[in-house]
């Protein structure tokens, strides 16, 4: 019986990389549902809309994309042979990896652009990412689509893809530090706001009942 779970369990790699990334596009719907309920991507800050717009949809989405693109290949070099339909894959990945690091980049410079010490530093993690991404696609491009025969190894592949994937983890992780920063700022502000508005009803109140 036992065996017969493990058998129903089991997937090729076709299989297990489309659950994953059907899991994967769950969880970015998610970010993005929970972002527009907490009015995280309404926020009239413009900084702040893009800023989140980010984190939940631009980054999650390049990183799925790379991933993919790393699964695919990895499959390849597995194979004895490079089959025309893994090329197709292999080149509508490296398009789409192309069209969403260009959207994570037009959003990225219409950001803090009244802050130009905030800006740089933000351009920096933005940067060193996009290299990391474009130095990626480039060896797939080559290695995959250009040459004849695969001569990568599937740890190169991984090392290649995983760099990428690091390099979009720290990016994001500067993001959500300064929107969590920038939102705790807009929240002691109001908190502030609010209670001098109080105390200024309050004081208010007093007068008239003096008059």
């Amino acid at each position: 019986a036992a065996s017969d779970v493990y058998k129903r369990q089991t997937y090729t790699m076709d299989e297990t990389v489309s659950r994953h990334n059907i899991m994967i596009n769950n969880l970015i719907e998610m970010m993005m549902n929970v972002a527009d309920r907490s009015n995280l991507t309404l926020d009239n800050n413009i900084d702040n809309n893009y800023l989140s717009r980010v984190i939940v949809e631009k980054i999650p989405a390049l990183t799925e994309l790379i991933s993919s693109a790393q699964a695919l290949g990895v499959k390849i070099t597995f194979s004895t042979q490079m089959y025309e339909m893994d090329q197709s894959k292999m080149a509508y990945f490296l398009n789409a990896i192309d069209n969403s690091l260009n959207s994570l980049n037009r959003s990225s410079s219409l950001m803090f652009v009244h802050d130009k010490q905030l800006q740089n530093k933000f351009e920096q993690y933005k940067d060193t990412a996009m290299t990391e991404v474009i130095s990626m696609s480039g060896m797939m491009d080559k290695e995959f689509l250009m040459a004849g025969q695969v001569s990568i190894t599937p740890k190169e592949v991984y090392e290649k893809t995983n760099r990428a994937h690091e390099k979009l983890y720290d990016l994001a992780k500067f993001g959500v530090k300064l929107l969590e920063e920038r939102i705790n700022e807009r929240y002691n502000s109001l908190n502030t706001s609010k209670w001098l508005t109080i105390s200024m009803i309050a004081a208010a109140s007093v007068v008239m009942v003096y008059l």
